[in-house]
This record gives structure tokens, C-alpha cells and sequence, in this order.
């Protein structure tokens, strides 16, 4: 019932994260414009760079570690505090190496960069990783709420033209900044603070470094492009990747809550040794990914033409290509973060998770070289997808080696021919409706919902004891959480 609960709070959250882009990123993108949209990406990814090294991608490994330690307050309390003094101290020397390069910066950008330097200091504070382990998504979820919808608040109110950039930009900072402070006070509920031991310190940064790699791979992925297309191309084309970025990943949100959920679930599993059911939530899990996640990435490419000129306005034209190209992510990054969070992850295959991400980081590196230059944002989008895709086979590949995937794709080839029929079926509606406007979107959501709905459920039977099991649950105790 726990694991419900959290999934109900996951998802709750993880939908406010779907609605508020959908609110902002057209006023942003009409505010700013695809120059200043692509400056504040720009600099933004850099700064995410310097946040990274900072934290040591700290928050992986801390999931894991509260997750097995948690029935222990004495020790939980130990383990927490020595993982929080070290995420402190990398993130201070880090803040300082910023600062010199900010010093020395492009003028153009230094303010921006200034600012930004809240975003440094709130993940060096950062708590969440012990609620998540704790499996208490409440607390995280209703701070993420409140700093998703405050900051909201301030940009529709305050950001109007292109001059409000730096305006943007401290408005998002201190919303994160303050949201990380709210975690504070509720600390006491569950640890004291204790004092860091060094042969403690020593024994979990090893460990630690060797998460640290494939976040530093994976950010490859999703930031050093914007990096690369900033320096190589104008920041219009960091504009309209940044934006197809943000709408591709809008979709995927809901999915990647899957693994977030689950993850501390099956290191607790993995701790007592219940290997049968890690298999039995690992497939599960990958089910809905295909159910859900392919049918959305084949919408996305169906309404890309009518739907980019209203939503993000005229001068985003060119990014409708860019949008189609990374509406595939919405199926294998969801995918692969399933493979990793809830299986190599949690049963402590780090190796072979650092050996996929570094493999695909390596490729994404060379290719956003290659294509940046000659396809410019298309370029980068391609980028993603080989990336994304070679990460994706090789972590198959290694899960292989103790479980038996192919049962993974046993409804695929259904989920395939649906979605072919209900992309031909919206591609009809905007072809017939002509107009690119919200009706037209709308008219062809319904569509594809129906279509591929009516096709799949009826044929999928997997689904049906989970919908059963569900609704007994809801009229024993009338409610969910």
C-alpha cells in the first residue's frame, strides 16, 4: 500500500511538472525569444556542469544507502550526516572555481552567470535524497510543489519582453534556493546531525566517485550539447533545442516517475534478498513504459506541425524538425532509466552502469562535435537519440546477463501497430483542419487517445489483475494514501 501511496504522490507531483511548462515555456519563449531563451540555456548548462561536480551526483548513491540503513535511526543518522558533510564540501569548492570563471567570463553573460550561483549553493544543501530513501515522497513532492508553482507565479507576473532575462533567471534561483531551505525543518523527525568521521568519509567516496562517473556521462547527455551548440551556433539554436528539450521531457516525466518511485523499493528488496520480486516490478514497470511511452512519443511527432506555431509562437518555426527528432527520448530515456533505477542501480551493478552511460557519453561527445557544426540543433537532437539508444542496448545487454528480457518485448510489436494507426489517424486531423491553433491540438489528442486506447486495451491483458487489485484496495479503505 506504501508503494501505492508514493506512486500516487509521484505522480501528482511529476503532473504539476507536465502543467507548469505548459503554462510557462510559451510565455518564455514569446517573452524572451529564441536569443534570450538560448542565452539563459546556455549558461544555465554551464552552471549545471559546476553543480554537478559539486554535489559529486551524490543523490544516487544516498537513496541506496538510506534505503538499507533505514530501520536503524542511530546508524541512519551516521550515514546521513556523512554523506551531507561531503555533498557540503565539494560544493563549496566548486562555488569557488565558478566564481573565478565568472570573473573572467564573457561580460555579455556575467550577470547571468552571477545569479545562477544560487543554483550552486541549494544543491550543495540539498536534503531530498534522505526522504526519497526513506521512501517519504510527501515531503519532497509538497516542496517541489510549492517551488514549481511559486516560481510560476513570479515569471507570469514579471517576465514580459526580452529585457526580463536576468529578471528570469533570479526568479527561478531563488525559488530553488528557498524550496531546498523547507527541507530543514524537517530533519529532526528523522536524523540528529553527528559528527562526520573520517574513516567513514573515506569508505563511502570511493563508492561515491564511482557513481559520480556515469553522472558525469549522463550530463553529457543533457547539458554539454546546449554547451557545445552555444559555442559552435548562434543561441537562437540553442533556443530552439532548449525548448524541444523541455516539451520532449514534459511527456516524459510521468514515465522516469516509475523508476523514481521504485527505486528505493528495490534496494530495500535487493537488502532482503527478494530477487523474485525485483524481477516481478522490474517487468512491470517496463510494460507501462511501452504502454504509455510509445503512444506518446508517436503523438508528439503526429502534432509537432500544428502545435510548435501556437504554443511557442512564430519565430520557433524552424524548431518543429528539432521537436520531431527528440520526441523519440520520450520512449528510450524512460526505458533506460527503468533498467538503471530499478535493477543495476539498486542490486549494485555500478560498473556496468558506468560502462553504459560512459559508452554513450563518449559517442554523444564525438557526434555533438560532428553534427552540431554541419545540422546545428537538428544536429544536437540526432546527437541524443544515438546516445540515448546505444545507453539503452548495452544496459539490455548487461541486465540480460541475470534475467530474461525478452519477456520485456512481448507486447511490443501490438504497441507498434496501434500507434502506426493512430499517428495516421492525427496526422488526418491536422491535415484536414488545416489551422495551427489549441483546437486543433486538442481535437488531435482526443483522437490518438481514442484510437489507440480502443485498439490496446482491448488486446493487452497484463494490465488487467493490476487495475482489479487497485480498485479492491480503493474499496477496503476507501482511499489511497
Amino acid at each position: 500500500m506504501k508503494t501505492l501511496r508514493n506512486y500516487f504522490y509521484s505522480a501528482s507531483y511529476q503532473l504539476l511538472t507536465i502543467l507548469l511548462p505548459i503554462i510557462t515555456v510559451p510565455i518564455i519563449s514569446r517573452a524572451l525569444g529564441s536569443t534570450g531563451v538560448g542565452v539563459y540555456a546556455y549558461t544555465n548548462s554551464i552552471v549545471q556542469e559546476f553543480t554537478l561536480v559539486g554535489t559529486l551526483g551524490v543523490s544516487n548513491y544516498a537513496v541506496r544507502q538510506i534505503a538499507y540503513v533505514r530501520d536503524d535511526k542511530d546508524l541512519l543518522s551516521n550515514t546521513f550526516s556523512n554523506i551531507f558533510f561531503l555533498q557540503c564540501l565539494f560544493s563549496m569548492l566548486s562555488l569557488l572555481v565558478y566564481i573565478v570563471v565568472i570573473i573572467f567570463s564573457d561580460r555579455m553573460y556575467s550577470m547571468v552567470f552571477a545569479i545562477q550561483t544560487l543554483f550552486i549553493i541549494s544543491a550543495g544543501i540539498d536534503v531530498s535524497w534522505l526522504f526519497v530513501g526513506l521512501e517519504d515522497f510527501k515531503k519532497t513532492v509538497l516542496r517541489n510543489a510549492l517551488v514549481k508553482v511559486l516560481g510560476l507565479g513570479l515569471v507570469v507576473i514579471f517576465v514580459r519582453t526580452k529585457y526580463d532575462l536576468l529578471l528570469y533567471a533570479t526568479i527561478l534561483s531563488l525559488a530553488q534556493f528557498i524550496g531546498q531551505l523547507t527541507m530543514f525543518s524537517y530533519l529532526h523527525t528523522y536524523v540528529s546531525f553527528q559528527k562526520p568521521s573520517l574513516k567513514q568519509l573515506k569508505i563511502i567516496l570511493v563508492p561515491i566517485i564511482l557513481m559520480f562517473v556515469p553522472q558525469v556521462a549522463n550530463q553529457i547527455y543533457t547539458v554539454v550539447n546546449k554547451t557545445i551548440l552555444g559555442i559552435f551556433k548562434d543561441k537562437n539554436q540553442v533556443g530552439y533545442f532548449d525548448m524541444t528539450d523541455k516539451i520532449s521531457r514534459i511527456a516524459l516525466q510521468i514515465l522516469i516517475a516509475i523508476a523514481a518511485v521504485m527505486y528505493p523499493k528495490i534496494a530495500n528488496l535487493f537488502a532482503q534478498k527478494k530477487h523474485d520480486l525485483i524481477e516481478k516490478y522490474l517487468n512491470l514497470s517496463v510494460q507501462i513504459i511501452h504502454l504509455l511511452g510509445l503512444p506518446m512519443m508517436f503523438g508528439v511527432i503526429a502534432v509537432s506541425k500544428w502545435f510548435v506555431p501556437w504554443f511557442l509562437g512564430e519565430s520557433f518555426l524552424p524548431a518543429i524538425p528539432v521537436l520531431q527528432i527528440m520526441s523519440v527520448l520520450i520512449w528510450i530515456v524512460p526505458f533506460a532509466t527503468v533498467l538503471e533505477n530499478q535493477y543495476l542501480l539498486p542490486t549494485k551493478h555500478v560498473k556496468l552502469v558506468t560502462i553504459a552511460v560512459v559508452s554513450g557519453a563518449l559517442v554523444s561527445l564525438a557526434l555533438n562535435v560532428i553534427l552540431i557544426p554541419l545540422f546545428a540543433a537538428s544536429g544536437a537532437a540526432l546527437t541524443s537519440i544515438i546516445a540515448e539508444g546505444i545507453y539503452l542496448i548495452i544496459s539490455l545487454l548487461f541486465v540480460k546477463r541475470d534475467l530474461p528480457v525478452r519477456s520485456m518485448f512481448k507486447f511490443l510489436p501490438l504497441y507498434l501497430f496501434n500507434c502506426l494507426i493512430m499517428f495516421f489517424c492525427v496526422e488526418l486531423v491536422g491535415t484536414t483542419l488545416g489551422e495551427a491553433s489549441p483546437l486543433t491540438t486538442l481535437i488531435q489528442g482526443i483522437v490518438g487517445i481514442t484510437v489507440y486506447g480502443v485498439l490496446t486495451f482491448s488486446d493487452v491483458k497484463w494490465i488487467r489483475p493490476y487495475i482489479k487489485i487497485g480498485l479492491l484496495k480503493i474499496g477496503k479503505r476507501g482511499k489511497l494514501w
